[in-house]
């Protein structure tokens, strides 16, 4: 979603994500706002990926937001040429307030901008905190050079053009534009796609992890993060 490109870590756009059913309360996340987003993520690289896929649980996340004050916590996966560049497709789940529909909630979105700069988000709709649910998302190239499809459990949701089809670097995790964001325990599992469409596992993998938040890699093309 609306994301701040940060030193090591690839920009990552931005609606709120949720987890699990509610939970005991967590300690809140100092230093991260919007305009200093906060990042857990496990990053892939080192191979030439055609698109990626994941699955995780909608555990429980949380933040005080409104259109006036429009912060958010997410948890989500995004595509990108390689490390450098400030272009990128991504999927997920967002808690928070997210523009498209102009509400707060807890929404599965779609996001990307290109490397001509343009950015884009698409809601795919509110849906239920549970960690009982389990989500599968998915980004693959599209028919025509340069566009990507994206997946939400199975449905075809968006097509955008955004001026590359193939990338070096995955990344996978948590992303907080908030000092009161809260998330419970999420356990993600992505996999990058070869040029034949199949899954595989993330090449090189590299934590990256602020230090409001937790991360931790439990094993291959797999990702733990909560905000302690």
């Amino acid at each position: 979603m609306r994301k701040g490109f940060r030193a090591a870590v690839v920009t990552a756009c931005v609606v709120t994500v949720g987890l699990v059913a509610p939970q005991a309360a967590r300690a809140s996340t100092p230093g991260c706002s919007l305009s200093s987003h906060c990042y857990s993520i496990l990053r892939g690289s080192g191979i030439t990926f055609y698109g990626m896929y994941g699955t995780w649980n909608r555990a429980a996340m949380g933040t005080s937001s409104s259109a006036s004050n429009p912060q958010f916590v997410d948890s989500e996966m995004w595509f990108s040429p390689n490390a450098s560049t400030n272009a990128w497709v991504e999927t997920g789940l967002a808690r928070g307030y997210f523009s498209v529909p102009a509400a707060t909630g807890y929404y599965a979105f779609g996001a990307y901008q290109t490397t001509g700069g343009t950015y884009h988000e698409y809601s795919f709709g509110a849906v239920s905190q549970s960690s009982g649910v389990t989500d599968e998302y998915q980004i693959s190239r599209g028919g025509t050079t340069n566009t990507f499809r994206i997946y939400f459990d199975g449905s075809y949701k968006t097509t955008p053009s955004v001026g590359f089809w193939s990338g070096s670097t995955l990344d996978i995790g948590a992303e907080v534009a908030t000092s009161s964001g809260t998330a419970g325990t999420f356990n993600m599992y992505p996999k990058g796609l070869n040029s034949g469409g199949s899954h595989v596992n993330l090449g090189t993998e590299t934590p990256m992890v602020d230090s409001p938040l937790y991360g931790n890699r439990p094993g291959e093309s797999a990702w733990t993060w909560r905000i302690p």
